[in-house]
């Protein structure tokens, strides 16, 4: 069944490949039937001398070189099979990149992942651009496979649905409000926060779609005024080590190797893994390594991390919406692109995705030896987190959930804004915070 492909109207966002081969030497790469039958009917195992692709339990994947990176990555940082037969004759996932596809309802959402520097950078034409190739992978990805199966509704809150059309008037309400350049990102994020409590604790069980939709509208036009009015106490030290944990969470990263290791590898590394996230909830000492071949960093250099004034509050800001609004519009933050959480819970965890963006950041300063963030760490921050955003299993099992859930206790989530706006000298405009 041919699926109509809704693309986000996110005009801000631009997209081109320029074959920085992230995504060759990181991800790994699903095949369907169709891409692997092309695959054998250009011989690679006898030009390379072994199989290009292997099984992992019930899917095929493409092999890696002994020293990283896809089989068919060459020295100068081009695709062989591209090279040889053309992009359309490339593994589906690979066209894809760095768009992303899932089903809702009788639509496929389009999405872009931040994890490509390019599209975290900005670089390139509008991805209005790409449109007709997106639905063109659409369809041979729904003719390739059953990838694309049908969905639970999604959920307003747990156990309350909302229907497609109500849905999609709460998004577009939300995204004028997301993308009002004149207030500070952190007064939009407030505002988002007070939503998100303020259905939680409404009785929404006995109103029809129709009022849901229209109470809803009209909450998002009050956001201004709704947002949190009480003076906003600093988090606790449970609020920093459960963001430090959320931090570990996007950032432990599952490479072919690793799938591909004996039991024995694995259990090392798991218990290895369990290590490392204690040391993160304690957060004493020297930060355990996030990323491959990363210096040791004491927890109290990170913490002491500012912004470069040399980086503009307003090109923050900018990458930052670009993001949320971008998982917003593509409905990605909820739903089943998001362990098939309600949109309440998928929106407090994209708010709880900016604290961990931030933290990371600032990780990463530290870790390059500097006192200041850049907005070239916030981009990396933004890809690291956005990597495992809807896709590592870790995020979507119940400790996700509880996390999230707990921040929204007592405007947890509130409050890391606030604090992360006190520390970098951010304004938060008076009628968010006044008492």
């Amino acid at each position: 069944m041919q699926l109509p492909v809704a693309m986000p109207e996110v005009r801000s966002q631009h997209f081109d490949c320029h074959s920085c081969t992230n995504c060759c030497r990181e991800l790994v790469v699903h095949l369907t039937a169709i891409d692997r039958d092309k695959i054998d009917k250009q011989d690679w195992t006898g030009r390379l001398g072994v199989a290009p692709y292997l099984r992992q339990r019930r899917e095929y994947v493409l092999r890696h070189k002994p020293g990283g990176g896809c089989v068919f990555l060459m020295d100068d940082k081009r695709c062989r099979i591209h090279a040889e037969y053309g992009l359309t004759e490339k593994p589906l996932a690979c066209q894809l990149y760095p768009f992303t596809l899932h089903r809702e309802g009788d639509t496929l959402r389009a999405g872009v992942r931040f994890d490509c520097p390019s599209a975290a950078a900005n670089k390139g034409e509008p991805i209005s651009h790409h449109r007709q190739s997106v639905r063109r992978l659409a369809s041979e990805l729904a003719d390739a496979a059953a990838l694309f199966p049908a969905v639970q509704p999604v959920e307003l809150r747990r156990g309350c649905r909302i229907a497609s059309k109500q849905l999609d008037r709460v998004v577009d309400r939300l995204d004028v409000w997301l993308r009002d350049a004149d207030r500070p990102l952190d007064d939009r994020l407030l505002g988002l926060c007070s939503l998100c409590d303020t259905l939680e604790a409404a009785r929404l069980d006995a109103i029809s779609d129709e009022q849901i939709g229209d109470l809803l509208t009209l909450l998002v036009g009050e956001l201004e005024s709704a947002a949190p009015r009480e003076d906003l106490s600093p988090p606790t030290d449970r609020h920093f080590a459960l963001l430090r944990m959320t931090v570990f969470a996007h950032c432990e990263h599952v490479t072919l190797g690793d799938l591909c290791a004996p039991w024995r590898l694995r259990w090392r590394r798991r218990v290895d893994q369990l290590l490392r996230g204690r040391r993160m909830v304690r957060g004493l000492g020297d930060v355990p390594p996030l990323m491959p071949g990363a210096p040791a960093v004491a927890f109290e250099r990170v913490d002491r991390v500012r912004r470069d004034p040399a980086t503009p509050p307003q090109d923050v800001d900018e990458l930052l919406t670009r993001y949320v609004r971008m998982r917003l519009l593509s409905h990605s933050a909820f739903g089943d692109a998001y362990y098939g959480w309600s949109v309440i819970d998928g929106l407090r965890a994209l708010v709880l995705s900016i604290a961990a963006v931030r933290w990371l950041a600032r990780y990463l300063a530290a870790a390059a030896g500097r006192d200041t963030w850049q907005l070239a760490d916030l981009q990396k921050a933004i890809g690291l987190i956005d990597r495992g955003a809807g896709r590592a299993k870790e995020l979507g099992r119940a400790s996700g959930s509880l996390r999230v859930r707990f921040f929204a206790r007592d405007h947890g989530l509130a409050r890391l804004i606030f604090h992360d706006s006190a520390q970098e000298g951010t304004e938060v405009s008076a009628a968010t915070t006044a008492g």
